[in-house]
């Protein structure tokens, strides 16, 4: 003999189901998260790949050197090359000799009376190899994009009165006043001049082209880009590099160097559990879509398409589609990289393994471009790929929150910024306000002499450094000390010993007290627990429902009884009824014509009360606005009764007050009884759940008894 209101107790079982659900999915979440991060790490395999690219890049940095005193010491190296006679030295004193080994290397000072060492001085290697273990595919081509010719042949930017004085042209070419950034370096677009040193050439041959080309001046004032690339391919790791060493001219007159490696595999594949890995992870995401897919229609089917957007449209279920749109989008570039891979593989092996004869020599260097196209696009594809790697794991991250979120102590992280949304929004509008401020006096004041603020992002990002320890000091005094202290001193006051505290601040105000509330609430363990508890007994089939039967079972019959109440405040006084467990079975088994044992009825509603009274001293927002509407309610009927008084010509005004005075006593005796019946409603309550309390800890004695 006890019950619960009616919108308290579906307010219950949403939570359970909610909650029950996430239990249920934490694992699988789990497993697409280990799925997907051992194939981003076994296909990255970051660890090979790195030991070439190093390899190659520290070769060219370190020992590509020029401008020799003696026979073998040069004292300038790539870093090194500043114009452009400096570049011809680097490359026919440096990168030639460095890379198109065609003798075999010996130790300085060797003995050359030796028989020996003059046999080995006079042997021939296979050509091709560099470092031993990388083998040059075809040749190196080189490359380059240039400015003011043809279309962008233009008078220069500036005053018509100057330009006799400079007497040249101008070649405009401008963007790379500053060191490119890896995403515009690794790419080159209109070029043109391009040329090949192949292999098969003699070292004198290499030389005498290269002599061509500066007598030729194919380096000179309309450069804006130098590519030099060099198709690799090493079988110890199965890896196809594509490694360029880029010059840009700025028309400052600097030259900056970059030496940018990309590598692809030859097969993605080489450990036998890879491709499980591959079906585990793209299973998890499948099943992601079927289930989702499956509430979608379970919804249609019981509320119609309206259903959708009333039910479904909520910020998880997006975040769901979200993350499987992008595991497809990652999928489809990953086959597609197998596919360019598999074109990659066919090129090379069309390619013959010694060197060509003089009457093959066109066939062969037409296979090296063609294996030269595809190397380049499978190698930038694959970067492309990577980025599309990187990002998916922060979709990752939203839908382990979404498996969090309906275990208030794994969500306390996500409810304490829901609960500081609003002070953090203002906050941040406040804290960026002066973040920029600070970038832009920054990029002022320090662009010329700082590179970190030549531009404003860089500025962005360097603010961002400061703020957490990375001062810059020693860059930023060259601009003056008086400068660079003063801007310093504001900057660390104000982003980090005040804003950044205050940000701290807001965060633990809201984090303590959400910590607060899930104090009280049910762990893991114990929602697991429960969860397998009922698991077992609906597979035993003892009239033990599932949860979200029962609530689809009641927001069913709320559907049909919407059709038949008039206004808000019936709707009102249905939510407001009692579910005592006979209701319960019986609108089961009214509305589904299954059958609800009295004790899970019993223990639903027990349940739902214990909730109900542990969470009492929370309010929220929706019995706030019921209480209100109510209140509205009977004032908006008072107001009624006076003027429906009022409205009629006041021929006799003590008649007229009678009559208001008997609405109003009518009135006042209803309110009265509504209020009686409520005290006496209370003190069933009260009755009810002192017994309620006794039966709960007899027949819930794992349960710590609440307290009356």
């Amino acid at each position: 003999n006890f019950g619960i209101p009616r919108v308290k107790l579906k307010d219950y079982l949403k939570s359970e189901a909610e909650q029950s659900e996430a239990c249920w999915s934490l694992p699988f979440t789990l497993l697409l998260v280990v799925s997907y991060a051992l194939f981003a790490i076994f296909h990255g395999n970051a660890t090979e790949v790195r030991a070439v690219q190093d390899s190659l890049e520290h070769d060219i940095i370190e020992n590509s050197n020029f401008a020799f005193v003696g026979d073998y010491i040069g004292h300038k190296g790539v870093e090194d090359v500043n114009n452009v006679a400096d570049f011809w030295s680097w490359l026919s004193k440096g990168l030639l000799p460095l890379v198109f080994v065609q003798m075999q290397p010996l130790h300085e000072s060797y003995n050359t009376s030796d028989p020996g060492y003059a046999a080995a001085e006079s042997k021939a290697l296979e050509r091709g190899f560099w470092l031993y273990f990388n083998r040059i595919v075809g040749g190196v081509r080189f490359r380059q994009e240039r400015s003011g010719e043809g279309d962008d042949a233009r008078p220069c930017d500036t005053i018509e009165s100057l330009r006799p004085f400079y007497g040249l042209s101008c070649v405009h070419g401008l963007g790379y006043e500053l060191d490119p950034q890896l995403q515009n370096a690794r790419m080159s677009t209109d070029t043109t001049s391009e040329v090949w040193l192949y292999t098969y050439m003699d070292m004198v041959e290499l030389q005498a082209e290269v002599w061509e080309l500066e007598r030729n001046h194919w380096f000179d004032r309309n450069t804006k880009k130098i590519e030099i690339s060099f198709p690799i391919y090493n079988a110890e790791h199965g890896l196809h590099i594509l490694l360029f060493i880029n010059f840009f001219p700025n028309r400052g007159g600097h030259i900056w160097k970059q030496v940018i490696p990309l590598a692809t595999f030859a097969n993605w594949h080489t450990k036998w559990f890879s491709w499980p890995i591959d079906m585990i992870w793209a299973l998890c995401v499948l099943w992601t879509f079927c289930t989702e897919l499956l509430e979608v229609l379970k919804i249609v089917r019981r509320r119609g398409l309206p259903g959708i957007r009333e039910e479904y449209l909520t910020i998880w279920n997006a975040f769901d589609w979200i993350s499987m749109v992008c595991a497809t989008a990652v999928m489809i570039m990953f086959v597609v990289e197998l596919q360019m891979s598999a074109v990659l593989n066919d090129a090379m092996m069309a390619l013959p393994a010694d060197l060509p004869a003089e009457q093959e020599l066109p066939f062969f260097n037409d296979q090296v471009n063609t294996h030269m196209e595809a190397l380049e696009e499978s190698v930038q594809y694959e970067y492309q790929l990577r980025r599309a790697v990187f990002f998916y794991p922060f979709i990752i991250i939203i839908r382990l929150f979404k498996a969090f979120a309906a275990q208030p102590r794994l969500a306390l992280m996500t409810s304490t910024l829901a609960a500081a949304g609003k002070d953090l929004f203002h906050f941040l509008i406040v804290f960026l306000s002066i973040l920029l401020s600070f970038a832009v006096s920054g990029c002022l004041l320090f662009g010329r002499e700082v590179k970190s603020f030549g531009t404003f992002y860089q500025a962005m990002v360097a603010c961002w450094r400061m703020m957490f320890g990375d001062l810059m000091w020693d860059e930023l005094r060259e601009v003056g000390v008086p400068e660079a202290m003063a801007w310093t001193w504001l900057f660390i006051t104000l982003n980090v010993m005040i804003l950044l505290n205050m940000l701290l601040a807001i965060i633990m105000d809201h984090y303590v007290a959400c910590k607060v509330l899930a104090g009280s609430r049910e762990t893991l363990w114990g929602e697991a627990h429960k969860a397998i508890v009922r698991f077992r007994a609906e597979r035993r089939g003892e009239g033990t429902l599932p949860i979200d039967k029962v609530l689809q079972v009641i927001l069913k019959k709320d559907i049909q009884m919407g059709s038949l109440l008039a206004n808000l405040q019936e709707k009102e006084l249905h939510d407001e009824q009692v579910m005592r467990p006979e209701t319960l079975v019986g609108e089961v088994e009214e509305v589904s014509g299954l059958r609800m044992s009295d004790e899970q009825a019993v223990l639903l509603i027990a349940s739902a009360i214990r909730a109900l009274y542990s969470r009492r001293g929370d309010m929220d927002m929706e019995e706030v606005t019921r209480l209100t509407r109510k209140v509205n309610y009977r004032t908006k009927k008072l107001m009624k009764i006076m003027k429906s008084n009022f409205e009629v010509e006041p021929h006799d005004e003590m008649g007229l007050f009678r009559d208001l005075t008997k609405d109003l006593a009518l009135y006042t005796d209803e309110l009265r009884q509504e209020r009686e019946a409520h005290r006496r409603e209370v003190e069933d309550l009260r009755t009810l759940k002192r017994g309620l309390l006794l039966q709960l800890q007899l027949s819930l004695p794992e349960s710590s008894p609440a307290k009356p």
